[in-house]
């Protein structure tokens, strides 16, 4: 249906509402001090809808204020705050500010707030510095003991690692005693390399003692030789300077024979400058035959070389080395037999012996001859043992 006629329109009825806020309290405008208590706090109307048509609009005006009653006053307490220890031992780091006490009522405000940073400076850094150090050299053997110094050069800083040993420590250990070299020139020449017709011989340098610790070495080279001429007259045979079949002339008393030619020919003696042969044929290779026999060195405990290797023969290179054994040959000449010849060597306790130490000694326990494995717990004991029927001796060390 359709209406007709006047019609009265009217707004909606809309009420007013709002709220007090909290009580707060308020200052004196002329004083510092803080005003609390009854009455002496304030609280302000907030309006958050405003009345229409007939609604009711009773409410207070937005902004309207009026005295309340805060309470009692909270207590006057200083903030206490500090700032970190710098965040690097050295160099540049930083600090962190932290509120242990919040300010509380008219109590003092902290300079900075809570968790704030500021750069720090915690002197230059210094890199730590390791100790350095070295053993000095052994000093000279004096009676069978010698010793070395530890000497620190750079001491350690700022926290660098230390030495193994401290400034001054000292070392012990067994020795020898410095044996200073003896050597001579050998008494004779050896044999001339010839009979005749020029020629030459030897004599050696040899070492009878050989330096050991440091010792004074000889003027000369162990083995060192010397040589001069000799068997200078002419030769009259086909020996080559080698002992000569003999024959006996019955026309040349007293003369020199030799064979040549494939006879035997005689120089008279009564007649230097007449020759004579015989009949009977000779071959010219027919030199004496003589047999190798061994020197004064063989079976002898020598240091150096042997001096005097064969008393007949060929003598034959010495093979070994200092200080012995050694062994050689001599060699016949003409078919003549060879020997075989060697030095010895007796054993001799070395600087160990005799000595007192709180181990086992493992250096020094021969002089000459081959050591042992070193026996028991203190004392200990071992041998040293000669070579080629040398002697054999016992050594011992005591705790």
């Amino acid at each position: 249906p359709v209406l007709s006629g006047s019609f009265t329109y009217s707004a909606c009825a809309q009420d007013c509402y709002g709220y007090w806020r909290d009580c707060v309290p308020y200052a004196d405008a002329n004083s510092d001090t803080q005003i609390c208590g009854a009455g002496e706090g304030i609280q302000y109307y907030e309006k958050v809808v405003n009345c229409s048509g007939a609604g009711n609009c009773a409410c207070p005006a937005a902004g309207a204020s009026q005295s309340c009653n805060p309470g009692a006053c909270p207590p006057t307490i200083d903030c206490v705050g500090s700032w970190s220890a710098c965040s690097s031992s050295c160099g540049e780091g930083t600090q962190t500010y932290t509120i242990s006490v919040n300010k509380s009522g008219l109590g003092v405000m902290c300079p900075q707030p809570n968790g704030a940073t500021q750069s720090c400076w915690n002197g230059t850094c210094v890199l730590p510095t390791d100790c350095a150090g070295d053993w000095g050299a052994w000093s000279a053997c004096s009676g069978g003991n010698q010793s070395r110094t530890y000497t620190v050069t750079t001491a350690a800083a700022n926290g660098g690692g230390a030495c193994p040993y401290a400034n001054g420590a000292v070392q012990n250990q067994a020795c020898n005693s410095p044996t200073n070299c003896v050597g001579a020139w050998s008494a004779s020449w050896t044999a001339c390399s010839v009979g005749c017709g020029g020629g030459t011989q030897t004599r050696s340098y040899i070492w009878s003692t050989f330096p050991t610790n440091g010792g004074a070495s000889c003027p000369y080279a162990n083995g060192a030789t010397i040589t001069q001429s000799c068997g200078t007259q002419a030769c009259q045979g086909s020996c080559g300077g080698l002992p000569r079949p003999t024959y006996t002339y019955t026309s040349c008393p007293g003369g020199e024979n030799w064979c040549r030619s494939g006879y035997w020919f005689c120089q008279p003696s009564t007649n230097p400058d007449s020759w004579e042969w015989e009949p009977p044929k000779c071959s010219v290779d027919a030199c004496a035959t003589a047999a190798g026999t061994c020197g004064t060195s063989h079976l002898q405990d020598i240091a150096g070389l042997p001096a005097n290797k064969c008393a007949s023969g060929l003598a034959g290179d010495a093979v070994g080395s200092p200080p012995g054994p050694y062994s050689w040959t001599c060699s016949g000449v003409s078919g003549g037999g060879s020997a075989a010849c060697y030095s010895i060597v007796n054993g001799v306790c070395g600087g160990a012996h005799g000595f007192t130490t709180s181990s086992a000694p493992t250096t020094f326990l021969c002089a000459r001859g081959t050591a042992t494995g070193v026996a028991g717990s203190g004392p200990w004991t071992w041998s040293c043992v000669g070579a080629n029927g040398g002697t054999t001796v016992n050594c011992s060390a005591s705790p």
